[in-house]
Parts: structure tokens; sequence; C-alpha cells
């Protein structure tokens, strides 16, 4: 059975620890990938349909929600 899944990763919030500056300094949008999400998703049966939303990198549009079933 296909599962068509969004996992989402949680926007942080600014600070000195997510290295905002940095990140605009070097035209970059993040320093890293959501490696937990990402993990998750390997684990995942291979069949499944996957989203992956970073919202430190961009919103979530109403579409993926609808989209979603899990």
């Amino acid at each position: 059975m296909i599962m068509k899944t969004l996992l989402i990763s949680p926007r942080t919030e600014r600070s000195y620890w997510n290295f905002e500056e940095i990140c605009r300094r070097l035209g970059r949008k993040t320093m890293c990938p959501p490696i937990g999400l990402l993990t998750v998703a390997a684990m995942l049966p291979t069949d499944w349909e996957l989203r992956l939303v970073d919202l430190n990198v961009r919103d979530l549009a109403e579409t993926e929600w609808e989209w979603a079933e899990l």
C-alpha cells in the first residue's frame, strides 16, 4: 500500500547557534539538512511517496497538506 507521507522539519528561532549570519554570507539557506528526518525517511517502506519540507528554507504550501495522507 502506497502512503503519501509529509515530513516537516520545524523552524528554528534566530540565535547565535543556528549560524544565520554565516549562512547568509555563504549564500546558503541552512548549515545542514534535517538529518533526523532523512534517517526516518530511509526507514520507511520504499514504495511510500515522501516529501520533506524544511521550514527554515521555505514555507509549507496548502497543497502539500492536501497531498499528504500521513
